[in-house]
């Protein structure tokens, strides 16, 4: 339990631009269930900021999950389906 929260908490030490990068990486590294937990999490953020119309923040959102699932194996769990929908729905061309 400890490493899914540790893999899905940012390090403030690090420098802000750098902070993506190492949560997904950690996630990667620590195998599907923290990258579930994550994709959750984005999946969560994508549609709170569709209903607020905070197109900034959708952006942001969808780099992420653009990120994750560029890294990720290919994993079966319906999760990453339902992100990589909504990053097709959302993402900006």
């Amino acid at each position: 339990m400890t490493r899914l929260v540790v893999a899905n908490t940012r390090d403030t030490n690090i420098p802000k631009e750098l902070r993506k990068d190492d949560l997904i990486r950690r996630c990667v590294e620590t195998g599907e269930q923290a990258c579930i937990i994550k994709a959750l999490d984005t999946i969560d953020g994508i549609k709170h900021y569709v209903k607020t119309n905070n197109k900034d923040e959708i952006k942001l959102k969808c780099s992420y999950a653009k990120h994750l699932l560029s890294l990720i194996p290919k994993y079966s769990n319906k999760v990453f389906i339902e992100l990589q929908n909504l990053l097709d729905k959302y993402e900006e061309k």
